[in-house]
C-alpha cells in the first residue's frame, strides 16, 4: 500500500486514480464491497415534481407565444392590445407566485413589466409625433388631446408632452385673439 505521509504531495488529478486502485485492491480482498458500489442507483425525481415542471414549462411556452404576439402588436402600433396581453401574462405569473415562490416566475414578472414600460414609451413617442404633426397643421385641439394622452402613458415623456400642451394652448389663444380682433369681425 502507499505510505500515508506521501498523500500530501500527490497532485489532485492523481487522487482519483489512487482511490480507484485502492478500491479495486480492496475489492479483490472483499468481493462484496465492489458489488455494493455498483448497486447505487442514480437519483430520480418524484413523479409529481416532474409533472409540475412539465406543466410549468408548458405555461411558460404559452406565455412566450403571448409575449411574441405583444411584440408584433407593438410593431403594428397597436399599443393598447399589446399592453393588455402583457398584463394578462403578469396576472398568470402572479397566480403562480401565490402558489409557489418561484424565482423564475419573479424574474418573468419583472421582465414583462419592463416590456410594458417599453411599450408605453413607444406609445408615448408615437402620440407625441402625432401631436407635433397636429400642431404643425394648426389643429391645436387634437395636439392638446394627444399630448395629454402621451403624458399619461409614460412618465418619461411627461415634460415634453406638457411643453407641447402649453405651446398648443398658447397658439390656440393667439389664434382666437386674432380672429376676435380681425378686421372682418370688428368692421361695421
Amino acid at each position: 500500500m502507499f505510505p500515508m505521509w506521501r498523500i500530501k504531495f500527490i497532485p489532485a488529478f492523481l487522487t482519483g486514480i489512487l482511490l480507484l486502485s485502492a478500491l479495486s485492491a480492496g475489492a479483490a480482498e472483499q468481493g462484496s464491497s465492489l458489488r455494493k458500489l455498483k448497486a447505487v442507483r442514480p437519483y430520480r425525481e418524484p413523479v409529481e415534481v416532474t409533472r409540475h415542471r412539465e406543466r410549468i414549462l408548458k405555461v411558460y411556452a404559452a406565455q412566450d407565444v403571448k409575449l411574441a404576439k405583444a411584440d408584433k402588436l407593438t410593431n403594428d402600433l397597436k399599443f393598447k392590445e399589446a399592453v393588455a396581453i402583457c398584463e394578462e401574462v403578469i396576472a398568470e405569473l402572479e397566480l403562480e407566485l401565490a402558489a409557489h415562490q418561484s424565482h423564475v416566475a419573479k424574474s418573468r414578472v419583472e421582465m414583462t413589466r419592463n416590456k410594458i414600460a417599453e411599450i408605453n414609451r413607444k406609445w408615448s413617442r408615437d402620440l407625441l409625433t402625432k401631436a407635433r404633426h397636429a400642431a404643425a397643421d394648426k389643429r391645436y385641439d387634437d395636439c392638446i388631446a394627444l399630448a395629454v394622452q402621451a403624458s399619461g402613458t409614460s412618465p418619461v415623456y411627461r415634460e415634453e408632452a406638457n411643453a407641447l400642451t402649453e405651446y398648443a394652448q398658447g397658439m390656440k389663444r393667439i389664434e382666437r385673439k386674432n380672429t376676435d380682433t380681425s378686421m372682418a369681425r370688428t368692421a361695421p
